[in-house]
């Protein structure tokens, strides 16, 4: 008798619930306040019209609380792992190893999304080093490649500087390249205070040193080992080469411009003396003149040479180096010979012409007087008087 009072006990105390005597649980099937033992999880359950819920140490239903929450989750097996999540599209188990450690979170599938209305940051040592903005770019101090194609972009873009092989900035250049007082390298130097780009160039302690002027005027300079400039091209012509030789089809100048080969000009200034080992011309200018030296003008032929010897006079020589054998002056002429058709020496001697008197010599060979000689004279060594060609025949004068 106590024992059936005992159950109807229990009977009045499960059909203190609400549900209706209708409803079920599944997995496996029974009704509303049945219970039964879990024999998988050691645990006794009790059907709430819905689901089997674990009873507590107390016989009362534990957590009943907190499972309505869950009641849109499907599992396909009983819930046995470290941690419970959604892959996008099902609710499963899985255990925390691997999923995430001390310094790191794993998304355990291919793509994450964190913080998607603000920045992605990164953190080491509790310090952010760099962050991902919304735009899907890495801001960070900096990036160590392994690889020469690390980065590979169609363009690029660097608002400040550029060093490669130089870890210490360098004001106002937007590209150092090594570079330094024994290290071969270029610079390219932004324009400064002074409206100064200059492109600078190391090889080991030499340095060339090109740039734009201040002034922008479309100036070029190149700098050689030191602040003095070498080299410079202008747009207005005020071109120079400041110091040492230049060689035009020569790499060995030994003059201040050497040129081998033909020079073309349209005029020529000289404001000193001009030296030179011959001259040549093409008939409007000196020509086929070689061979001059000290005070000398020389023809090009070996028989006329023309010196002036500074005293005033117009020397003539007839090879380099002899003494002048005439001469034109200012005052005077001296010519010791004449050889021509109608001058010689076998018509008038060396020594008949002077200042003073006129020598006419007996003629060393017979002379015929014709119409072509009228008017000659000469002179009879044998009789020892003058004679006159009357177009027919010698006349003694006298």
């Amino acid at each position: 008798m106590k024992r059936m009072l005992r159950f109807l006990s229990l009977i009045v105390v499960l059909s203190g619930f609400t549900t209706s005597v209708w409803a079920a649980c599944s997995s496996p099937s029974g009704t509303t306040a049945e219970i039964i033992y879990n024999a998988d999880y050691g645990v006794m359950q009790f059907c709430n019209g819905t689901l089997w819920v674990s009873l507590g140490n107390n016989d009362v239903g534990g957590g009943v609380s907190t499972l309505p929450a869950l009641t849109d989750v499907t599992l396909s097996s009983p819930a046995s792992g470290d941690l419970l999540y959604y892959n996008g599209s099902a609710w499963i188990n899985q255990a925390s190893s691997g999923l995430f450690s001390a310094d790191s979170i794993t998304s355990g599938t291919t793509s994450v999304t964190a913080n998607t209305t603000g920045y992605i940051s990164l953190t080491t040592g509790g310090a952010t080093t760099g962050y991902f903005d919304t735009a899907g770019r890495l801001i960070a101090p900096g990036i160590s490649l392994t690889s020469m194609y690390g980065i590979s972009s169609s363009n690029a873009y660097i608002s400040n500087q550029l060093n490669i092989r130089n870890v210490v900035p360098v004001a106002d250049y937007g590209l150092v390249v090594g570079g330094s007082s024994t290290e071969d390298g270029i610079t390219i130097r932004l324009e400064d205070s002074a409206s100064n780009d200059a492109i600078t160039t190391y090889a080991g302690t030499n340095l060339t040193h090109q740039l734009f002027t201040s002034t922008n005027d479309g100036v070029y300079k190149i700098y050689s080992e030191g602040s003095v400039d070498k080299i410079q091209l202008h747009s207005a012509g005020l071109s120079y080469f400041n110091g040492g030789n230049v060689g035009i089809g020569t790499v060995t100048p030994d003059a201040s411009l050497t040129v081998v080969g033909l020079v073309s000009a349209t005029g020529v200034s000289v404001s000193g003396i001009v030296t030179a080992t011959y001259f040549e011309g093409d008939g409007s200018r000196l020509t086929g003149i070689a061979g001059g030296d000290a005070d000398r003008i020389v023809s090009g032929t070996t028989s006329a040479i023309i010196t002036n010897e500074g005293t005033g006079y117009i020397s003539l020589t007839t090879t380099a180096g002899a003494a002048a054998w005439g001469y034109l002056g200012s005052s005077a002429t001296y010519l010791p010979n004449l050889n021509s058709n109608l001058v010689s020496s076998t018509r008038v001697s060396a020594t008949t012409i002077s200042a003073s008197i006129v020598q006419i010599a007996s003629p060393t060979s017979t002379v015929t007087c014709s119409s072509s000689t009228a008017g000659a004279l000469k002179y009879n060594s044998t009789g020892s008087y003058m004679e006159m060609c009357n177009g027919t025949s010698w006349q003694p004068m006298g």
